[in-house]
């Protein structure tokens, strides 16, 4: 049995879960990633993100990091906590991007950010 991580992506679409409790937003990004070829979730708030992580196992979550209950600092630290989602790449989403918050985002273990509402192209 291969057990190649990278040949297992290559295999299936890619899993993204969208964490944001603008629903309407998750939704049509959701729609969107579809029509894309993606495989995506979606979740209300960061707690119900971080469980969905868990049972979803994501290649990828894009977090909202101004959300009630949970933030997106905390569920980085929660799904970068969690060895079995180690290789789950991280993009925070957010109104807020200038160059200091993006470094904060790096040290809070984001791979990379997007500016709301993203720039599709």
């Amino acid at each position: 049995m291969d057990n190649d991580p990278a040949r297992a992506r290559a295999e299936r679409a890619w899993r993204v879960l969208i964490v944001d409790d603008n629903r309407d937003l998750a939704d049509s990004l959701g729609r969107l990633l579809r029509l894309w070829g993606y495989d995506p979730r979606a979740a209300d708030d960061g707690r119900s993100g971080v469980e969905e992580a868990r049972r979803y196992h994501p290649d990828c979550m894009l977090v909202d990091i101004s959300m009630p209950l949970m933030d997106g600092y905390a569920v980085a630290a929660r799904i970068r906590g969690d060895p079995s989602l180690g290789r789950t790449k991280l993009v925070a989403q957010t109104a807020y991007a200038d160059e200091e918050m993006v470094g904060r985002f790096r040290e809070m273990g984001y791979d990379d950010h997007l500016a709301k509402p993203a720039d599709l192209h």
